[in-house]
């Protein structure tokens, strides 16, 4: 119980760390926290999207342009 987890965000398979955090807690005990998770900002969900861009045009049957 005291193990504390840091979890980041994975975009594009590297892991990214920011400074805005939320806690973790059990549902069924809302007193323990089990560590903070990173929140993604407007820069991190760009990057989101941008890889998922070029993965889908990666792997789709049917190119399209974007």
């Amino acid at each position: 119980r005291k193990q504390k987890f840091e979890i980041p965000l994975i975009i594009g398979g590297k892991e990214i760390w920011t400074k805005e955090r939320r806690e973790m807690r059990i549902p069924h005990d809302k007193n323990h926290v089990l560590g903070q998770y990173c929140l993604a900002g407007p820069e991190e969900v760009k990057l989101a999207i941008d890889s998922a861009l070029k993965v889908n045009f990666l792997l789709s049957p049917v190119r399209t342009l974007y």
